[in-house]
Protein backbone atom coordinates (compact mmCIF):
# COMPACT_ATOMS: atom_id res chain seq x y z
CA UNK A 1 0.00 0.00 0.00
CA UNK A 2 1.28 3.48 -0.80
CA UNK A 3 0.33 6.98 0.21
CA UNK A 4 2.00 8.26 -2.97
CA UNK A 5 0.66 7.76 -6.47
CA UNK A 6 2.64 7.67 -9.68
CA UNK A 7 3.05 10.96 -11.58
CA UNK A 8 1.12 11.56 -14.78
CA UNK A 9 2.33 9.62 -17.85
CA UNK A 10 2.44 10.48 -21.54
CA UNK A 11 -0.48 8.60 -23.08
CA UNK A 12 0.20 9.74 -26.65
CA UNK A 13 3.01 7.23 -27.21
CA UNK A 14 3.06 3.44 -27.28
CA UNK A 15 6.31 2.59 -25.53
CA UNK A 16 7.43 0.24 -22.78
CA UNK A 17 10.71 -1.06 -21.42
CA UNK A 18 11.64 -4.74 -21.25
CA UNK A 19 14.14 -5.22 -18.42
CA UNK A 20 17.14 -7.49 -19.12
CA UNK A 21 19.41 -9.35 -16.72
CA UNK A 22 22.33 -8.50 -19.03
CA UNK A 23 22.76 -6.70 -22.37
CA UNK A 24 21.50 -8.92 -25.18
CA UNK A 25 21.06 -7.79 -28.80
CA UNK A 26 17.42 -8.26 -29.87
CA UNK A 27 16.93 -11.39 -31.98
CA UNK A 28 14.72 -10.24 -34.84
CA UNK A 29 13.89 -13.74 -36.07
CA UNK A 30 13.01 -15.04 -32.60
CA UNK A 31 10.86 -12.00 -31.85
CA UNK A 32 9.05 -12.30 -35.18
CA UNK A 33 8.40 -16.02 -34.61
CA UNK A 34 7.10 -15.45 -31.08
CA UNK A 35 4.88 -12.60 -32.27
CA UNK A 36 3.50 -14.77 -35.07
CA UNK A 37 2.45 -17.40 -32.51
CA UNK A 38 0.38 -14.80 -30.66
CA UNK A 39 -0.86 -13.02 -33.80
CA UNK A 40 -1.12 -15.75 -36.49
CA UNK A 41 -2.93 -13.51 -39.00
CA UNK A 42 -0.51 -10.60 -38.71
CA UNK A 43 1.90 -9.98 -41.62
CA UNK A 44 5.41 -9.69 -40.15
CA UNK A 45 8.57 -8.83 -42.04
CA UNK A 46 12.00 -8.00 -40.65
CA UNK A 47 13.12 -4.62 -42.00
CA UNK A 48 16.61 -5.78 -42.91
CA UNK A 49 17.72 -2.43 -44.33
CA UNK A 50 17.03 -0.59 -41.09
CA UNK A 51 17.91 -3.23 -38.50
CA UNK A 52 21.29 -2.00 -37.36
CA UNK A 53 23.67 -1.15 -34.55
CA UNK A 54 23.65 2.41 -33.23
CA UNK A 55 25.97 4.19 -30.81
CA UNK A 56 23.62 3.26 -27.95
CA UNK A 57 22.99 -0.36 -28.95
CA UNK A 58 21.30 -2.68 -31.42
CA UNK A 59 17.95 -1.80 -33.01
CA UNK A 60 15.47 -4.13 -34.73
CA UNK A 61 12.50 -3.04 -36.83
CA UNK A 62 9.59 -5.26 -37.84
CA UNK A 63 7.18 -4.16 -40.56
CA UNK A 64 3.61 -5.15 -39.67
CA UNK A 65 0.16 -4.65 -41.13
CA UNK A 66 -1.41 -1.28 -42.03
CA UNK A 67 1.95 0.51 -42.25
CA UNK A 68 2.66 -0.43 -38.65
CA UNK A 69 6.23 -0.81 -37.54
CA UNK A 70 7.61 -2.30 -34.33
CA UNK A 71 10.90 -1.10 -32.87
CA UNK A 72 13.06 -2.95 -30.36
CA UNK A 73 16.16 -1.03 -29.30
CA UNK A 74 18.80 -2.25 -26.85
CA UNK A 75 19.89 0.19 -24.18
CA UNK A 76 22.90 -1.40 -22.41
CA UNK A 77 22.12 0.39 -19.13
CA UNK A 78 19.37 0.12 -16.49
CA UNK A 79 16.23 2.24 -16.81
CA UNK A 80 17.28 5.67 -15.46
CA UNK A 81 16.33 7.09 -12.07
CA UNK A 82 15.03 3.81 -10.64
CA UNK A 83 11.69 4.27 -12.43
CA UNK A 84 11.29 0.56 -13.12
CA UNK A 85 11.72 -0.27 -9.43
CA UNK A 86 9.12 2.33 -8.44
CA UNK A 87 6.51 0.64 -10.64
CA UNK A 88 6.81 -2.76 -8.94
CA UNK A 89 4.33 -2.09 -6.12
CA UNK A 90 1.61 -1.16 -8.62
CA UNK A 91 1.64 -4.50 -10.46
CA UNK A 92 -1.13 -6.88 -9.53
CA UNK A 93 1.60 -9.53 -9.29
CA UNK A 94 3.02 -7.73 -6.25
CA UNK A 95 -0.25 -7.72 -4.33
CA UNK A 96 0.09 -9.78 -1.17
CA UNK A 97 3.61 -10.88 -2.06
CA UNK A 98 7.16 -9.74 -1.40
CA UNK A 99 8.09 -9.77 -5.08
CA UNK A 100 10.71 -7.24 -6.04
CA UNK A 101 12.12 -6.48 -9.46
CA UNK A 102 15.29 -8.47 -10.14
CA UNK A 103 18.31 -6.26 -10.80
CA UNK A 104 18.61 -5.42 -14.48
CA UNK A 105 21.73 -4.31 -16.31
CA UNK A 106 20.07 -3.31 -19.58
CA UNK A 107 16.69 -2.84 -21.21
CA UNK A 108 14.92 -2.77 -24.54
CA UNK A 109 12.87 0.21 -25.60
CA UNK A 110 9.89 -1.37 -27.36
CA UNK A 111 7.56 0.77 -29.41
CA UNK A 112 4.85 0.80 -32.05
CA UNK A 113 5.17 3.33 -34.86
CA UNK A 114 2.39 4.42 -37.22
CA UNK A 115 -0.54 3.12 -35.19
CA UNK A 116 -2.86 6.06 -35.92
CA UNK A 117 -5.25 3.91 -37.97
CA UNK A 118 -5.75 1.37 -35.18
CA UNK A 119 -8.49 1.80 -32.60
CA UNK A 120 -7.17 1.93 -29.02
CA UNK A 121 -8.19 -1.63 -28.12
CA UNK A 122 -6.61 -3.20 -31.21
CA UNK A 123 -3.47 -1.17 -30.61
CA UNK A 124 -3.23 -2.33 -27.00
CA UNK A 125 -3.80 -5.95 -27.94
CA UNK A 126 -1.08 -5.84 -30.60
CA UNK A 127 1.37 -3.99 -28.38
CA UNK A 128 0.84 -6.52 -25.58
CA UNK A 129 1.58 -9.36 -27.99
CA UNK A 130 4.72 -7.55 -29.17
CA UNK A 131 5.95 -7.10 -25.60
CA UNK A 132 5.25 -10.75 -24.81
CA UNK A 133 7.20 -11.81 -27.91
CA UNK A 134 10.18 -9.69 -26.86
CA UNK A 135 10.05 -11.09 -23.32
CA UNK A 136 9.84 -14.67 -24.58
CA UNK A 137 12.83 -14.27 -26.90
CA UNK A 138 15.19 -12.65 -24.38
CA UNK A 139 16.61 -12.88 -20.86
CA UNK A 140 13.91 -10.52 -19.65
CA UNK A 141 13.24 -10.14 -15.93
CA UNK A 142 10.25 -7.83 -16.22
CA UNK A 143 8.33 -5.21 -18.18
CA UNK A 144 8.16 -1.58 -17.10
CA UNK A 145 5.04 -0.18 -18.76
CA UNK A 146 4.99 3.49 -17.82
CA UNK A 147 1.54 4.23 -19.25
CA UNK A 148 0.17 1.30 -17.26
CA UNK A 149 1.80 2.67 -14.13
CA UNK A 150 3.44 -0.66 -13.29
CA UNK A 151 6.41 -2.97 -13.61
CA UNK A 152 5.35 -6.59 -14.13
CA UNK A 153 7.54 -9.70 -13.62
CA UNK A 154 8.36 -11.51 -16.86
CA UNK A 155 6.63 -14.77 -15.88
CA UNK A 156 3.44 -12.96 -14.89
CA UNK A 157 3.47 -10.96 -18.10
CA UNK A 158 3.83 -14.04 -20.30
CA UNK A 159 1.19 -15.98 -18.39
CA UNK A 160 -1.41 -13.23 -18.67
CA UNK A 161 -0.55 -12.29 -22.26
CA UNK A 162 -0.88 -15.92 -23.38
CA UNK A 163 -4.66 -15.44 -23.11
CA UNK A 164 -5.39 -13.31 -26.16
CA UNK A 165 -8.37 -11.58 -24.53
CA UNK A 166 -8.72 -8.03 -23.23
CA UNK A 167 -10.44 -9.45 -20.14
CA UNK A 168 -7.12 -11.05 -19.18
CA UNK A 169 -4.72 -8.49 -20.56
CA UNK A 170 -6.39 -5.64 -18.69
CA UNK A 171 -4.34 -6.91 -15.72
CA UNK A 172 -1.21 -5.86 -17.63
CA UNK A 173 -2.62 -2.59 -18.94
CA UNK A 174 -3.33 -1.24 -15.46
CA UNK A 175 -1.27 -0.75 -12.40
CA UNK A 176 -3.28 -0.67 -9.18
CA UNK A 177 -2.75 2.00 -6.55
CA UNK A 178 -4.12 1.32 -3.06
CA UNK A 179 -4.34 4.23 -0.64
CA UNK A 180 -5.98 4.80 2.72
CA UNK A 181 -9.04 7.05 2.82
CA UNK A 182 -9.52 6.86 6.61
CA UNK A 183 -9.16 4.34 9.46
CA UNK A 184 -11.61 1.84 7.94
CA UNK A 185 -11.67 2.67 4.23
CA UNK A 186 -9.34 2.17 1.28
CA UNK A 187 -9.38 3.53 -2.25
CA UNK A 188 -8.35 1.51 -5.30
CA UNK A 189 -7.28 3.41 -8.41
CA UNK A 190 -6.57 1.99 -11.86
CA UNK A 191 -3.60 3.59 -13.61
CA UNK A 192 -3.81 2.68 -17.29
CA UNK A 193 -7.27 3.07 -18.80
CA UNK A 194 -6.43 6.32 -20.58
CA UNK A 195 -4.44 4.20 -23.04
CA UNK A 196 -7.85 2.99 -24.22
CA UNK A 197 -9.31 6.50 -24.27
CA UNK A 198 -11.35 5.55 -21.21
CA UNK A 199 -11.34 7.03 -17.70
CA UNK A 200 -9.55 5.39 -14.81
CA UNK A 201 -11.66 3.95 -12.00
CA UNK A 202 -11.52 5.02 -8.35
CA UNK A 203 -13.27 2.53 -6.08
CA UNK A 204 -13.80 3.16 -2.37
CA UNK A 205 -14.01 -0.03 -0.31
CA UNK A 206 -14.06 -1.17 3.33
CA UNK A 207 -10.58 -2.18 4.45
CA UNK A 208 -11.76 -5.64 5.53
CA UNK A 209 -14.14 -6.41 2.69
CA UNK A 210 -15.03 -10.04 1.92
CA UNK A 211 -16.47 -9.22 -1.51
CA UNK A 212 -13.25 -9.40 -3.58
CA UNK A 213 -13.14 -5.67 -4.37
CA UNK A 214 -10.10 -6.03 -6.64
CA UNK A 215 -11.86 -8.68 -8.69
CA UNK A 216 -14.89 -6.44 -8.92
CA UNK A 217 -12.73 -3.51 -9.97
CA UNK A 218 -11.29 -5.40 -12.91
CA UNK A 219 -14.76 -6.68 -13.81
CA UNK A 220 -15.89 -3.06 -14.07
CA UNK A 221 -12.85 -2.17 -16.17
CA UNK A 222 -13.70 -5.05 -18.52
CA UNK A 223 -17.26 -3.77 -18.68
CA UNK A 224 -16.28 -0.34 -19.97
CA UNK A 225 -13.78 -1.91 -22.38
CA UNK A 226 -16.65 -3.96 -23.82
CA UNK A 227 -18.86 -0.84 -23.94
CA UNK A 228 -16.12 1.11 -25.66
CA UNK A 229 -17.12 4.26 -23.84
CA UNK A 230 -17.38 5.72 -20.36
CA UNK A 231 -20.44 5.15 -18.19
CA UNK A 232 -22.45 8.37 -17.76
CA UNK A 233 -22.60 9.94 -14.31
CA UNK A 234 -25.69 8.90 -12.39
CA UNK A 235 -25.99 5.45 -13.93
CA UNK A 236 -25.53 2.41 -11.71
CA UNK A 237 -23.26 -0.62 -11.97
CA UNK A 238 -22.91 -3.83 -9.98
CA UNK A 239 -22.21 -7.54 -10.10
CA UNK A 240 -25.88 -8.42 -9.76
CA UNK A 241 -29.29 -6.90 -10.37
CA UNK A 242 -29.54 -6.15 -6.66
CA UNK A 243 -26.21 -4.33 -6.43
CA UNK A 244 -26.62 -0.76 -7.65
CA UNK A 245 -23.56 1.44 -7.27
CA UNK A 246 -23.96 4.98 -8.56
CA UNK A 247 -21.28 6.27 -10.93
CA UNK A 248 -19.92 9.75 -10.29
CA UNK A 249 -16.98 11.67 -11.71
CA UNK A 250 -14.41 13.27 -9.43
CA UNK A 251 -10.96 14.83 -9.78
CA UNK A 252 -8.19 12.26 -10.05
CA UNK A 253 -6.07 11.73 -6.91
CA UNK A 254 -3.11 12.18 -9.27
CA UNK A 255 -2.51 15.88 -9.78
CA UNK A 256 -2.92 16.95 -13.38
CA UNK A 257 -4.74 13.82 -14.55
CA UNK A 258 -8.28 13.88 -16.02
CA UNK A 259 -11.34 13.08 -13.95
CA UNK A 260 -11.92 9.48 -12.88
CA UNK A 261 -15.17 7.62 -12.39
CA UNK A 262 -15.87 6.69 -8.80
CA UNK A 263 -18.00 4.03 -7.14
CA UNK A 264 -18.38 3.63 -3.39
CA UNK A 265 -18.80 0.17 -1.85
CA UNK A 266 -19.02 1.52 1.69
CA UNK A 267 -22.45 3.13 1.44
Amino acid sequence: MSDNLLPPSDHTSQLAFVLLSSPQPPDAEAIAAALQELEPNLPIQIAEDETDKTEEGDVVFLDLDQELRAMIALMPVPVPNGEADEGVEFSLAALGSDWKAAPHEAHYVVGLIGFDELNPLDRMMLFTSLLAAVVKSSNATGVYWGNAGATHPAEFFLSVASDNSPHSRVLLWNGLSIAREDETTLSLLSLGMRQLDLPDLLMVVPEHSHDDPIGMMFDLLCYIIDRGEAIPAGETVGRSEDQKLTVEYVPSPIEGDPEVWRVDLTS
